[in-house]
C-alpha cells in the first residue's frame, strides 16, 4: 500500500527502509490519539521525509487499509 502511494508520486523505496520510516513516524505519535489520526500522521511524516505533497487520499490510505483488514466480531 505504501508502495502504491510512493509510485503515484514517482518514488520508490526498499521494504526495509519503508518499515524503518513507518516505525519511526509511528513512535513519534506522542500522547494518546485515535489510531486513525496516528496513521494519518505516519503518512504525513513519510511524505515529509521523502519530500512529496500528500493528497487527502494518500493521508487516508493507511487508515482505510486498516479498516479493510480489521477483524470484526
Amino acid at each position: 500500500m505504501l508502495r502504491s502511494v510512493l509510485k503515484r508520486h514517482g518514488l520508490a523505496a526498499e521494504d526495509e527502509a519503508l518499515l524503518r520510516l513507518y516505525a519511526r513516524r509511528e513512535a513519534e505519535a506522542g500522547d494518546y490519539r485515535p489510531y486513525r489520526d496516528v496513521l494519518r500522521g505516519v503518512m504525513a511524516g513519510i511524505a515529509e521525509t521523502l519530500a512529496f505533497e500528500p493528497t487527502d487520499a494518500d493521508l487516508e490510505a493507511l487508515p482505510a487499509r486498516r479498516r479493510r483488514c480489521s477483524i470484526r466480531t
